[in-house]
């Protein structure tokens, strides 16, 4: 059964490679990195899919590792949102990069 929620959502400005996170594996089966434009042409229905890089974990490896692949997204990937909470949150993300002063939306 998967369970979609959320619990606290934190922005973290973070260089380190995809692979160098070790994820709870009874947590995530998988991390993306969508560059933030990307999302947004996404979540707007301005691009249909994008291939970006991943890592995923291994079906049936018993040492539960994660592997770096290509993952193509498309905004069916995301959990449906009536506030339209991934679009917001891809702004905010947008503006903390930008070191802008105010992030809230």
């Amino acid at each position: 059964m998967t369970i979609h929620e959320f619990q606290e959502v934190y922005f973290l400005v973070n260089d380190q490679s995809l692979e160098s996170y070790k994820p709870r594996v009874d947590e995530v089966a998988g991390l993306v990195a969508i560059p933030i434009h990307i999302l947004l042409e996404l979540l707007t229905q301005k691009r249909a899919q994008a291939k970006v890089p991943g890592i995923m974990l291994q079906n049936g490896d018993t040492f539960h590792t994660f592997r770096s692949c290509e993952v193509i997204v498309s905004q069916t990937d995301f959990i449906p949102s009536l506030d339209h909470y991934y679009h917001r949150a891809a702004i905010q993300g947008q503006r903390i990069l930008r070191s802008e002063q105010y992030i809230r939306i």
